[in-house]
């Protein structure tokens, strides 16, 4: 199963939600799908979905999952790495109302940089992240608690 989160944003994130739909339609992908939509004002066709979890079920949804794809928020994708998942982070973008600037690029830059997530920076990029995962995944690529690099960006990221 590839679990997909969107978060809790006010802003929708259908740019994410049409292409796993895409995907899915094309047969792309062929695992089941199931998404915490948040406020996402398209509804999927070919997954199942709820609108918001809560945190027991997220994480219980986290560590069921084969595959998680998830916005690139901080807290999400450090929950992932948390619970074990090396996840799939996309990045939302100021461009298409997905947010009020693009902070999560840096953030994720970083999280690709220390290997701890593969990333879309264009919803266009997923196949090939799913893809790259599948062929990683089990490599065990394993996430450093307290990491200091992570630790020292959202210090620097919060300060600013």
């Amino acid at each position: 199963m590839i679990f997909v989160i969107t978060g809790t944003e006010a802003f929708p994130f259908d740019r994410l939600i049409i292409e796993l739909d895409r995907l899915k339609e094309n047969k792309l992908i062929m695992n089941d799908i199931y998404i915490q939509l948040g406020s996402c004002l398209y509804k999927p066709k070919f997954g199942n979905f709820d609108t918001w979890l809560s945190f027991d079920v997220m994480c219980d949804n986290i560590r069921k999952a084969d595959i998680v794809i998830t916005h690139a928020g901080a807290g999400t994708t450090l929950l992932c790495l948390e619970l074990g998942k090396i996840p799939i982070i996309v990045t939302r973008r100021k461009r298409y109302n997905e947010h009020i600037d693009d902070h999560q690029v840096p953030f994720a830059k970083m999280m690709e940089k220390l290997e701890y997530a593969i990333v879309a920076y264009d919803v266009n990029d997923l196949h090939d992240c799913i893809s790259k995962f599948k062929s990683i995944n089990n490599k065990g690529i394993q996430y450093k608690k307290n990491n200091l690099a992570i630790v020292n960006y959202l210090n620097d990221w919060l300060s600013f």
